[in-house]
């Protein structure tokens, strides 16, 4: 009986045959990958939808008062449905995806039912919870760099998206503990604006290089692209293959 061992590819580790073929692993890969619709443009959208909104108050654009109306798109549509996408990330064997997807919808589900029993309608909020709220949003900043560092080796546009994230969590969560209306809460509405802008060009490449088929947009990706020509010569099929391909199993 062959021993099972651990091969880890994108999906996270998986337990299979010490000697199964790699080239077996990375095709199974492919195939659950091919079966399910990608889900991170809407995951994008949502990310960056809700952090433009709530960043463009923290940059003192829009008064603090105006953030319950920003609660509704940013609990439903930065939220649940980011949240959302990230479990079908998951399906679709983006382990990556679904982290940060999964992890960003939690925060903005999270912000926004706090936000919700912090207004004199539902429960009133002491300043002594301040640290409390600074403690978990600084968790997150540490989540985005955790992501950033994954990342590296797969999109630099999507690098620079948790890059910009983390530094918005930090000095949001910096701000929080300093007492709150200092200056860093202004850097953090900045930063969120960056990598919401970031985001949003990420989702519009990834919807135009996905009906295009091809990399019409760039987003710095590390993984190789394989192109299709026709062939002048009686319309012969011709693969290019621009980079070359990495193992999925080392």
């Amino acid at each position: 009986m062959a021993t099972i061992v651990e091969h880890w590819t994108h999906t996270g580790p998986v337990h299979a045959p010490e000697d199964i073929p790699r080239d077996q692993i990375a095709l199974e890969e492919v195939r659950a990958a091919a079966t399910v619709g990608d889900a991170a443009p809407l995951g994008l959208l949502g990310f960056a939808t809700g952090t433009f909104t709530l960043s463009a108050i923290a940059t003192g654009l829009f008064s603090p008062s105006t953030i319950p109306y920003a609660v509704p798109v940013v609990l439903i549509f930065a939220g649940l449905a980011q949240f959302i996408a990230g479990m079908w990330s998951f399906r679709r064997g983006d382990t990556l995806a679904a982290t940060a997807f999964g992890s960003f919808g939690a925060f903005n589900v999270t912000f926004s039912i706090y936000e919700l029993l912090i207004r004199p309608a539902t429960i009133a909020g002491t300043p002594a919870a301040a640290p409390i709220v600074g403690i978990w949003i600084a968790c997150f900043s540490y989540i985005s760099l955790m992501l950033f560092a994954g990342a590296l080796r797969r999109s630099a546009m999507l690098s620079l998206v948790l890059l910009a994230l983390a530094a918005t969590y930090g000095f949001l969560a910096a701000d929080i503990f300093v007492g709150g209306g200092t200056i860093l809460m202004n850097i953090a509405g900045w930063c969120g604006i960056v990598s919401s802008i970031l985001a949003f060009y990420c989702a519009t490449a990834m919807v135009i290089n996905s009906e295009s088929q091809a990399p019409v947009l760039p987003l710095g990706s590390t993984h190789p692209v394989v192109r299709e020509a026709r062939s002048s010569m009686g319309g012969a099929r011709v693969i290019h293959q621009t980079t070359v391909r990495e193992d999925v199993v080392r």
